[in-house]
């Protein structure tokens, strides 16, 4: 399949107590490192035996998902509008979360699918352990393969500016330019 840049919604993260434990990190370590990366206050944490999650607060995705992409898609797909308005068209018939999560699983449209393959580094700690972060995004934007990895700079410029130019929207601070696959 490849690898594809992408820059998505980010609606789960997950890391495991055991990387944590051997590290010899705490919750507040992890937290402080996550939040360079997202708001947050977006987020709500929950724990398992084995892991800690964070999955993006519920009413946010569902009240400003239809006013951002209609927002964001125009400014990326200015030559070719990519089937946007008929996924904002299906996203406003939603009621809930896992009815938005079901479209994105169908992977029915480029611009907009579920992808759970993603992870990224995170750096905590007073020694700045570097950490694989599990995530789930959405995929809102999706170009061509890549062939090199070593993007995290530009990565994280591109993600900083698209938030930038959402700020207006809470989930300005879940976007995410990744590479899949």
């Amino acid at each position: 399949m490849g690898q594809f840049l992408c820059i998505g919604i980010v609606t789960k993260m997950g890391i495991s107590k055991d990387e944590i434990n051997k590290n010899n990190l705490t919750l507040d370590d992890i937290n402080k490192a996550v939040a360079r990366k997202h708001v947050l206050s977006l987020y709500n944490r929950t724990e398992t035996e084995n892991y800690f999650e964070w999955e993006i607060d519920h009413s946010i995705l569902l009240q400003e998902l239809p006013s951002f992409l209609s927002y964001f898609y125009p400014y990326y797909y200015i030559n070719n509008p990519a089937g946007y308005n008929e996924v904002i068209s299906d996203i406003k018939k939603c009621n809930t979360n896992a009815e938005i999560i079901e479209i994105a699983n169908k992977k029915q449209y480029e611009c907009f699918q579920m992808d759970d393959m993603g992870r990224f580094t995170i750096c905590a700690g007073k020694h700045n352990i570097g950490l694989y972060l599990q995530y789930e995004s959405i995929i809102i934007a999706l170009q061509g393969k890549i062939f090199m990895e070593c993007y995290n700079t530009m990565f994280s410029f591109f993600s900083k500016t698209i938030q930038h130019l959402v700020k207006d929207f809470k989930l300005a601070g879940a976007i995410s330019v990744y590479i899949t696959g």
